[in-house]
């Protein structure tokens, strides 16, 4: 029976502090409410979620009046980061009249620069009101925005050892982050074909692949089908600079050329090889001679 008695006494223990902090709670409002700190922020966003570098877009910001009475002469002012511009716009805005529980929404056209660095800048909330009995009360914010670009990320077939000659050997995948915004954490996967069969490991890491570059990685493979058209999905999972993940399915088509096209495709590249080769040895020589002759004709003057 004691046992039951004291936890009886905890509970009610408990149950008389929450009261007094909800009291506590509730008359710190009321305080505030009374001294007339009645405006709130209930919602600040931007338009797009996140701003592209380069790209306009939109913040929001939602005030309401939370008094039984009305507010005068709010104005808003916004300080940006210095990687984020007010686009035709300006950082500081008026609302005349704000009745008793009615919400009003301040709207910025804004553009985050071109060479913006993605990544969440701060900026600053600040605004001035007249309460009913026209003191005057300031609050100031932080918040912040966040700029980044969605990843793009563009793969295709760079080159192969294979033809319907070779059915073995490597291909050469290239994947290339054609947005601006940057890819962390590459991996790509070559998924299974009736096709052909994977002899490397199907799973290649890359890791980061910044904005306009590219990189390349090689699946050994052997062919199953006679086909000269065969379908190779990739899959690539990754990250962009806020760490959101993403997934995709690409589908590549390998062409292949027969023993004869490949044959014949090695035996010009060869010869341009060669071709070049024997020219850089030509003009090699040809200044070879040129200093030899003027230190000879030098020689001889002084002679």
């Amino acid at each position: 029976m004691k046992i039951k008695n004291y936890l009886l006494i905890i509970c009610f223990i408990f149950l008389f502090i929450n009261i007094v902090d909800a009291q506590t709670i509730d008359q710190s409002r009321k305080e505030r409410i009374d001294f007339g700190y009645v405006l709130s922020v209930k919602d600040i966003s931007t338009e797009p979620n996140y701003l592209v570098p380069g790209s306009p877009g939109k913040l929001k910001i939602v005030f309401e009046n939370q008094a039984d009475f009305p507010l005068y002469d709010l104005r808003v002012e916004v300080n940006l980061s210095d990687q984020v511009l007010f686009l035709n716009d300006i950082s500081t805005k008026k609302v005349h009249t704000l009745k008793a529980g009615e919400t009003v929404e301040i709207i910025y056209d804004i553009i985050a620069l071109r060479d913006a660095d993605e990544g969440v800048y701060d900026s600053k909330l600040n605004f001035v009101y007249l309460n009913h009995v026209g003191t005057e009360r300031a609050e100031n914010n932080n918040f912040g925005m966040a700029v980044k670009a969605v990843p793009k990320i563009f793969a295709q077939i760079e080159e192969t050892e294979l033809n319907t000659g070779n059915s073995i050997g490597i291909t050469t995948i290239r994947f290339v982050n054609n947005n601006v915004g940057d890819i962390k954490f590459l991996t790509v996967e070559l998924l299974e074909s009736p096709d052909y069969k994977i002899l490397s490991p199907s799973i290649e890491y890359i890791g980061d692949l910044d904005s306009d570059d590219f990189d390349s990685v090689d699946f050994r493979i052997r062919l199953t089908t006679n086909k000269n058209e065969i379908n190779m999905p990739v899959k690539v999972n990754y990250k962009d600079t806020l760490n959101e993940e993403y997934s995709e399915n690409l589908n590549l088509t390998l062409n292949l050329k027969n023993s004869e096209e490949a044959g014949n495709s090695n035996i010009l590249f060869r010869w341009y090889t060669i071709l070049i080769i024997v020219i850089i040895l030509a003009l090699l020589f040809y200044f070879y001679r040129r200093h030899r002759i003027k230190k000879a004709k030098h020689h001889h003057l002084h002679h």
